[in-house]
């Protein structure tokens, strides 16, 4: 697994055994805020059951745990600890900043279930339990307006996906493209950080058959979001297409 800083390319090392984090030399990288869940500060100390105690320096850590692929499908429960539902899908903002979680009140298909919007504050992640849980109950869910992707079926009973809005669960299956508008990459998941934005992309790219290949972490602030009659994609500059290549070289 390789990370591409977009001005410059690095190679990035095996992840640890735990499997959530993904680590890569990060020198020329500036960090975020404290708070975030990558960041690049000089020296990190990280305990690996495998490994012990293993210090990293200028690395990126980005935890998996808060990725769309880790997120959407997963059970949500009450304050109580009661299941109350699934993360049927994340909507952001352009910018990437989580705005509302679409809970389906069935199963991790959440087919012919009722989809309901709630403000994406209400969402966090229990450590102690490893449960995701929101401030709401199957009341709540039940009295919510539906929620529908399709703008012209708003009214008083059904709200709907607002202009700015993007599904994360359609952008985690889109695709990588360079200043041609060419398909370099498939975008296989998203990581969120603590601010509950996006924060890398985590592509596969040289597939054979769509089998195999590589993956590489980009950072989703530095590509611009396209979305046309043609769907939804990321795209690079011309700068930043070389680079990519000459990672894969």
């Amino acid at each position: 697994l390789k990370y591409v800083e977009l001005s410059s390319a690095t190679a990035m090392q095996q992840p640890l055994s735990s499997g959530h984090y993904i680590i890569a030399d990060a020198s020329t990288y500036t960090a975020g805020e404290p708070t975030v869940m990558s960041d690049a500060d000089a020296t990190f100390t990280i305990t690996d059951e495998d490994a012990g105690a293993v210090e990293m320096k200028n690395t990126i850590f980005v935890d998996m745990d808060r990725s769309a692929n880790e997120i959407i499908g997963e059970p949500i429960y009450d304050e109580a600890g009661v299941r109350i539902g699934t993360v049927h899908d994340v909507i952001v903002d352009r910018s990437g900043q989580m705005m509302t979680v679409i809970v389906a009140d069935g199963g991790p298909l959440s087919i012919g279930d009722k989809k309901a919007a709630f403000n994406s504050d209400e969402l966090y992640l229990d450590d102690a339990s490893g449960q995701y849980r929101m401030n709401i109950g199957e009341d709540d869910i039940a009295a919510a307006n539906t929620f529908s992707y399709d703008p012209t079926k708003a009214s008083t009973k059904v709200d709907v996906m607002p202009p700015e809005g993007i599904s994360v669960k359609k952008l985690a299956q889109a695709k990588l493209v360079d200043h041609n508008n060419e398909v370099v990459a498939d975008i296989d998941n998203i990581s969120f950080d603590a601010n509950k934005s996006i924060d890398q992309l985590i592509v596969s790219y040289d597939k054979i058959l769509g089998m195999g290949g590589d993956e590489a972490a980009l950072d989703f602030s530095k590509l611009r979001l396209v979305e046309d009659r043609k769907g939804l994609r990321m795209q690079m500059t011309g700068n930043q297409s070389a680079e990519f290549r000459a990672v894969g070289e």
